[in-house]
């Protein structure tokens, strides 16, 4: 254990790394083991089925396993894709694959298939989060086995297919370019090493070098101009303009060298190896980002599956966006509303907290109009009319992700015209000045030597390491960025907003008297367990939680269990009664009691519960204060909640909103200088605010909707994440001014060098790498100084 994070910024009380993922976390009487309930659950599960080669083959760190093991998700769309995917009894299918962290998810999952019967092959794509599995129809049960997954922190997901993304584009031009420029080099070092002219292969081997430059060029060099070309015509100076330059000059005077017989003016070896390194630097860049993303399910393919009636009347499987106003259709338990609806059926509890934050459940009667992004708590399907088309719903308006917008970073963007304005001058001064001495030959070797010596190795291969580090860091923490620009952001940050329930408090309520269950019989417990086990209500989830944590959920199918709306769940089983729900329901002598569990009328528990902060939501909060951010509290609950949650975490009143719809948070945002904002929430009607914002978080809960539209998401129970990114970010600062520093104190050398005419191309292969090793060297030493 230690008392300090070592980032030096970090959370002033005792801190332990998790048993089952290895994240520090702060120690509480709650948790002095473990990071969060589901990573203590499925530490237990993996020593009971004697899985602990796992832990070996992890390594480090994975990530917080958090709530979702103990989300009931539904997997009728495997049963649909089973029917579309079998041939001759066996079964190909492909589906995305959430929670996957590192090379012992991939064993774990491996075993886990292997040991179910009729199970053929399973083949893992760790990088784009999506599995392939064959198996015998006739004796794999595809359901039986996601629901296994889902014990042990894993879920499939539909699958969307990879779209066309930018590491795609830059991995096939990576291989490629290294082959060219293995080859410029094989056919250039026989130069270097005093190769005569009159040698008869001398030609053959200047034509190949020059042929890999060109094609160095036309694959690996055009991924940079053309992102260069794309950003100048929306009046953007991308960081790739001087790659683009610095290419483009030492090619064009390569060729002008070759025909005039003047080998100091040739770089075709410099053009194909900075190709090849520009483009590992920035395939480093992008690798994590896109892991990042396709850790998450997509917004669209987050939502359900829904039975439409057919015009015969019979029901059809359909996507949530195929809805049309006046379908009839069914949504089942724990699933959202995907339009606003007319409800069909009798009595039903709905939680309307994923669009308003308000943190109690609603009961809405026959014929009541069900606003879109509800949640269903009812054990049974609903019945619903559609009021609207999926297009005009408000979740889908919500949901809707803008990846296209331009951030600019203005910083680098000031940096990167002085550096080439100041380095083109240079270059334009240094041939003037010699061609003024009348060697024209001089000038032009002058010049060019400047383009090329001063290309900006820094920018293109050390920086991307410098990110790849802190992403590395923030993984280490839960932590996971899904935009490359999110370090610009970070840089404006002075107010961080809080939404309140989901964020600042848990997912799930808390049970006060967790004891409560040390004096029931494994019968009642069993009969606890069957009521609670397919219910989406808060109450019945912390339930199911907290059994399954101390290893005694151990439902049963003999059990009947109906659901009483705005009451509870019953159930018979062994010729007795039981009952879970409101205290003047539930038993005989329950009144004044929030939830009682009963049997026959005799009350067998009194469980009370508490809507309480994350365990270390105080700590962060004076954490952050000392790092001078300014901190508020916009949710869309209760006032009264909000003022008790705020006086608890030392936030002003003032700073502090309730019953807040989603326009007015963003509204409040944009009046108080919004790219100095930091918006962190999870719900829906953090939606609009998220889009106002310099930068957006949220942590990540079953249905993974919101991660899809944040800047980045968390993992985990706590909130210490969000004091971890500042620290890196801070560490990545420092490293890229030591950075930039050493490439300016580099190229005034070089540049002096070429200036005078001592740059040749053998020098100039030579100062590249050296230059971009030390450059490297910094960014190692600043991101890797202290761990997380």
């Amino acid at each position: 254990m230690s008392s300090l994070c070592e980032d030096g910024v970090g959370i002033s009380q005792t801190t332990a790394r998790c048993e089952h993922c290895g994240t520090e976390f702060k120690v509480s009487e709650e948790r002095n083991l473990f990071c969060c309930s589901g990573c203590e659950y499925v530490y237990r599960l993996i020593h009971d089925e004697k899985l602990d080669r796992f832990y070996d083959l992890k390594g480090g760190k994975s990530s917080p396993v958090g709530d979702r093991v103990f989300a009931r998700e539904n997997f009728d769309w495997l049963s649909d894709l089973v029917g579309l995917n079998e041939k001759e009894g066996i079964v190909s299918l492909k589906t995305g694959l959430s929670g996957i962290s590192c090379v012992g998810c991939v064993w774990l999952i491996e075993k886990l298939f292997n040991s179910e019967p009729g199970g053929l092959e399973c083949r893992i794509d760790a990088q784009k989060a999506e599995v392939r599995l064959r198996f015998q129809s006739s004796q794999f049960d595809v359901i039986s086995f996601a629901r296994r997954l889902e014990k042990f922190g894993y879920s499939l997901r539909r699958y969307e297919g990879v779209a066309t993304n930018e590491i795609s584009h830059i991995v096939w031009r990576l291989a490629i370019t290294s082959a060219f420029a293995l080859n410029a080099m094989l056919y250039t070092l026989p130069t270097y090493f005093g190769m005569k002219d009159d040698f008869s292969l001398s030609s053959s081997f200047s034509w190949m070098s020059a042929l890999f430059a060109s094609l160095s060029m036309i694959f690996g060099g055009s991924y940079f101009i053309v992102k260069a070309a794309r950003a100048a015509l929306v009046k953007a100076v991308h960081i790739d303009l001087p790659i683009s330059l610095g290419l483009v000059f030492a090619y064009v005077f390569s060729w002008y060298g070759f025909y005039s017989s003047k080998p100091e003016l040739v770089y075709f070896d410099f053009v194909s190896v900075f190709v090849f390194l520009m483009l590992l630097g920035r395939w480093l860049q992008e690798r994590t980002i896109e892991a990042n993303r396709n850790r998450l399910t997509s917004a669209e393919m987050s939502m359900p599956l829904v039975d439409r009636s057919a015009a015969d009347g019979s029901p059809e499987r359909v996507p949530s966006s195929d809805l049309r106003k006046g379908d009839v259709y069914w949504v089942r338990s724990s699933q959202f509303i995907p339009v606003r609806s007319e409800l069909r059926d009798s009595d039903a509890s709905l939680s309307l907290s994923w669009i308003t934050g308000e943190s109690e459940p609603s009961l809405f009667r026959k014929n009541s109009i069900i606003p879109s992004g509800a949640k269903i708590l009812n054990t049974d399907r609903l019945q619903l009319k559609a009021l609207e088309n999926w297009s005009s719903s408000l979740l889908h308006r919500l949901l809707a992700i803008d990846e296209k917008r331009l951030f600019r970073d203005d910083y680098l963007q000031r940096f990167i015209v002085i550096y080439l304005v100041a380095v083109i001058c240079i270059a334009i001064g240094s041939g003037v000045f010699w061609f003024s001495k009348g060697d024209l030959d001089l000038a032009f070797q002058s010049m060019v030597s400047v383009l090329v010596v001063s290309c900006p190795c820094a920018i293109g291969i050390a920086l991307p390491l410098v990110d790849d580090l802190a992403q590395a860091r923030l993984r280490a923490c839960g932590l996971y960025p899904r935009i490359g620009d999110i370090w610009a952001k970070l840089r404006s940050i002075k107010r961080i907003i809080f939404d309140k329930t989901g964020t600042l408090t848990r997912t799930r309520l808390s049970l006060v008297n967790t004891s409560v269950f040390d004096s029931l019989s494994e019968t009642h417990l069993e009969a606890l367990s069957s009521l609670a086990r397919e219910s989406a209500h808060p109450v019945a989830a912390t339930i199911r939680e907290r059994l399954m944590v101390r290893g005694s959920f151990s439902p049963s199918s003999a059990y009947a269990v109906k659901e009483e709306i705005g009451l509870g769940l019953e159930g018979n089983f062994r010729g007795n009664h039981y009952r879970l729900g409101k205290g003047s329901w539930a038993a005989h002598s329950g009144g004044g009691v929030d939830t009682v569990f009963s049997c026959d009328g005799k009350i067998l528990a009194k469980l009370h519960f508490e809507d309480r902060p994350r365990p270390d939501a105080q700590t962060v909060f004076k954490t952050l204060d000392r790092l001078k951010k300014r901190l508020s509290i916009l949710s869309g609950d209760q006032q009264s909640k909000v003022d008790e949650i705020a006086n608890g975490m030392g936030v002003s009143l003032e700073a502090s909103l309730g019953n807040l719809s989603p326009f007015e948070k963003a509204n409040w945002i944009r009046r108080n200088q919004p790219s100095s904002c930091l918006m962190i929430g999870d719900g829906m009607n953090d939606s609009v605010a998220f889009e106002v914002a310099g930068c957006s978080g949220t942590p990540v809960t079953e249905s993974e909707l919101m991660a899809n539209k944040a800047d980045f998401y968390y993992s985990g129970d706590g909130l210490e994440g969000v004091v971890h990114l500042f620290a890196v970010e801070a560490s990545r600062r420092l490293a890229y001014r030591a950075i930039i520093l050493f490439a300016i104190s580099y190229n005034l050398f070089a540049v002096g060098l070429a200036i005078g005419g001592f740059i040749t191309p053998l020098l100039a292969s030579v100062l590249m790498p050296i230059s971009s090793l030390v450059s490297l060297s910094l960014g190692w030493i600043f991101l890797r100084k202290g761990r997380v």
